[in-house]
């Protein structure tokens, strides 16, 4: 195996050991805010957070804060 190939494998894994998942198919057993609390001190701490939320009712955005704006969702944020 050549050493480029070794690298971009080694910078794969690193990454990939960066990916918390959280992941139950029962409702109600502290999914949403425990990702909202976790990715914040994340953030907090200087780490770069990206934190999709795979639930129809979006209620990871509210949690963070963020409003409908009355658009259907197209717009999460004003600046």
């Amino acid at each position: 195996m050549s050493q480029g190939n070794k690298t971009r494998r080694h910078r794969s894994r690193a990454a990939l050991s960066r990916v918390i998942a959280v992941i139950n198919g029962k409702g109600g057993v502290f999914k949403t805010s425990l990702v909202a609390n976790v990715g914040g001190l994340l953030a907090e701490g200087g780490s770069r957070v990206l934190l999709v939320d795979l639930d129809p009712q979006g209620i990871l955005a509210e949690d963070l804060g963020y409003a409908d704006q009355g658009d259907g969702g197209r717009l999460t944020s004003r600046t």
